[in-house]
């Protein structure tokens, strides 16, 4: 768990200290839009069908021993189908932020934030596949 915890904050830190490096503002790469897409919409969607409780188990199971393999099983498949649901999220954050863009084409202002939800969503998708699915997911294979 420690080794996670190590890595999950040196791998968030990694983007932003390129961005940084790149000359650009590591902020730039926060849109709480983008966001509420990408991680809220999956998680809750994914929510309806697991349940708040079984979602917890998953996560139990990846992190403590001790778990059958009908449960290991069923974490597997939640973490799955969170994985795939961040993706499907970011294809919307890509087509709101397109739609966001030709609506306000005669508004040059308004271009940037639309262009912003559209190139951070799939970032944010690639995020949570790397810092939450594939992470639990191996945890959880380890032990089938």
């Amino acid at each position: 768990m420690v080794r996670y915890v190590i890595a999950l904050i040196l791998g968030l830190a990694t983007p932003l200290l390129g961005a940084h490096l790149a000359g650009g503002r590591a902020l730039l790469l926060l849109n709480a839009t983008a966001f509420l897409i990408v991680c809220a919409f999956p998680f809750l969607m994914v929510s309806a069908v697991f349940g708040f409780g079984e979602m917890r188990r998953a996560f139990e199971a990846a992190l403590k021993g001790g778990a059958e393999k009908v449960e290991l099983e069923r974490a597997l498949a939640f973490f799955g189908t969170l994985g795939k649901s961040a993706w499907l999220a970011a294809l919307i954050g890509f087509i709101v932020g397109i739609v966001n863009i030709l609506a306000s084409l005669g508004d040059l202002s308004a271009l940037g934030p639309s262009a912003a939800v559209l190139l951070l969503a799939p970032l944010y998708a690639a995020i949570v596949g790397l810092v939450v699915v594939v992470p639990f997911s191996l945890m959880i294979r380890k032990r089938l």
